[in-house]
């Protein structure tokens, strides 16, 4: 009888286990697609010169490293969008190969900057992998950290 109680006991505490991860995963997935989306609107406002929307996802505190190796604060950040000229090319950037990875208030995520420009017929695509850090604040989540680097690319050939 012994044996067939502490079996149940086990079986109980797997399936209560089981549960928890699912919900831990469940949650993480959501997590995952809120911060993707967030960092979605925060490349399109960096293209179209939305500072509005940049001030809202970014920390007071938060550090940038672009793609150049300058460091800037949010102020920084804000200070420089600027709408794009009339006229100006044809611009699209895409969040692509994203991943991210949840430790409670904080999760970091790892992706590929896609930049699609389009000018005279012409058609340039450049990548650039970025590592960001989101925290869990009263107002939301927030990006605090963000570096940025230029991956190689082979120019198209010239005849």
């Amino acid at each position: 009888m012994q044996v067939a109680a502490g079996l149940i006991i086990c079986i109980g505490l797997t399936v209560v286990a089981s549960a928890d991860a699912c919900r831990a995963a469940s949650g993480d997935a959501l997590l995952s697609a809120r911060l993707k989306r967030q960092t979605q609107e925060v490349l399109d406002a960096g293209q179209r010169g939305d500072a509005a929307v940049l001030a809202r996802y970014l920390d007071p505190a938060a550090i940038f490293t672009n793609e150049t190796g300058e460091i800037l604060s949010k102020q920084q950040i804000v200070d420089r969008v600027q709408p794009l000229a009339p006229g100006a090319a044809d611009r699209h950037i895409a969040v692509t190969k994203w991943a991210l990875h949840r430790q409670g208030d904080v999760a970091t995520s790892t992706f590929v900057d896609e930049l699609t420009i389009s000018c005279h017929g012409q058609t340039l695509v450049r990548r650039y992998q970025s590592t960001e850090t989101w925290a869990r604040r009263s107002g939301g989540w927030k990006m605090i950290t963000s570096h940025t680097m230029s991956l190689p690319y082979d120019p198209a050939a010239i005849t």
